[in-house]
């Protein structure tokens, strides 16, 4: 059954508004002085306008706007939630959005399809006793391949106390998959101050953490014994993190993101997992090469990898800093084949995500172009 949120859950959502507004500021104003800063820092140019449209949700919103805070996400998955209420209520769900959740869910274990919480504006139809719309879909299609590639089973059996680290979380739905999945002992959580806002909203809501069990890091020192449940840390403090705390990270995760980074951006978040990734961990990132080779970058980093070709329109990879945890994670694995080589032709691009990657340069470019030729003189 829905739920709304309660006014002390409110009032911590405008303390943790505060808290990563005064993250963005901070970083705002070391980039007036430091250009190289600037540059590692700032958001790309993709972000830079998105996040423009995000200002209003800062500006002290209302309980309304926080209650009903999944219809103010869609930037981050690209899903406008509210229009399964625009559509009206249907008795039975759309056929292709069934078809989608029993394509996302087939053959991963019940244990792994995750009930979101029907709370913070969460809505969809009920499919198979769970509440499913498009985001939902998306997120376990992605906890699909994860479980095939048998790093849930791996560790399960091997890893009680597993720490784990998103990098560009969105709203954070995934992070909430892998806290139900996983339990790990530590979540890092790293993305740009203005977007950290939202995932901090909706795990400390959705896991009912109290104020002891999660921080907004700023830089301050933490004790390395008595760490919190999770860390909500700004993209520009993330080594000063790592090094306060001296975390290895046994699980790292990156979606979508370093597409949209600069070069040198990602150049950083490799270095960072290559010195930063446990001697057993796994690294997996799922990213079309939109205005960067995110392959060939992380590459210069992380040695071992495979593929994850398993809906023939992304080709995610596994990046690990040794051949052992390769093996170990291989021997884990639930596909019916053996993992392609990745040396070989799985980096080819599949022709939905070509076309992906033409619009959004086409869209970005477009309106340079316009200003030069009818504007600038």
């Amino acid at each position: 059954m829905y739920k709304n949120i309660t006014e002390e859950q409110y009032t911590n959502s405008l303390e943790i508004l505060t808290q990563t507004a005064a993250l963005a500021t901070k970083r705002d104003e070391i980039a007036e002085k430091d250009f190289s800063f600037a540059e590692l820092n700032m958001p790309s140019h993709i972000w830079k306008q998105a996040l423009e449209y995000f200002k209003y949700f800062y500006n002290n919103p209302t309980y309304d706007v926080i209650n009903s805070f999944r219809f103010h996400t869609f930037l981050f998955p690209g899903n406008y939630i509210g229009y399964y209420i625009d559509l009206g209520i249907l008795e039975e769900p759309p056929y292709n959005l069934k078809e989608e959740f029993d394509a996302a869910t087939r053959e991963l274990p019940e244990e792994y399809i995750i009930d979101f919480p029907e709370i913070l504006g969460e809505v969809g139809y009920k499919i198979n006793d769970h509440v499913v719309n498009k985001d939902i879909v998306a997120n376990h299609r992605l906890l699909r391949r994860l479980y095939l590639t048998g790093v849930f089973d791996c560790f399960k059996t091997l890893k009680k106390d597993t720490t784990f680290l998103e990098i560009g979380a969105g709203y954070g739905a995934l992070s909430l998959s892998i806290k139900t999945i996983l339990d790990p002992k530590l979540i890092v959580i790293v993305d740009l101050p203005e977007a950290l806002g939202f995932a901090a909203i909706y795990l400390t809501i959705t896991c009912n953490y109290s104020k002891s069990e999660y921080v907004i890091y700023n830089g301050d020192n933490l004790d390395k014994d008595k760490l919190p449940k999770i860390i909500f840390c700004p993209n520009y403090l993330l080594a000063s993190l790592a090094k306060n705390t001296d975390i290895k990270f046994d699980f790292v995760i990156n979606t979508g993101s370093f597409g949209e980074m600069s070069a040198k951006q990602v150049d950083f978040y490799g270095d960072f997992i290559k010195n930063n990734l446990a001697s057993s961990g796994v690294f997996y990132e799922d990213n079309q090469n939109t205005f960067v080779s995110v392959n060939d970058i992380l590459s210069k980093h992380l040695k071992f990898k495979y593929s994850i070709n398993v809906d023939q329109i992304n080709t995610p990879f596994l990046w690990f800093t040794n051949e052992d945890s390769q093996l170990n994670l291989l021997s884990y694995n639930h596909f019916d084949r053996e993992a392609k080589n990745p040396d070989e032709d799985c980096d080819e691009e599949h022709p939905i995500n070509k076309w992906s990657n033409l619009y959004w340069r086409i869209c970005f470019a477009l309106p340079k172009i316009i200003k030069k030729t009818f504007f600038m003189k």
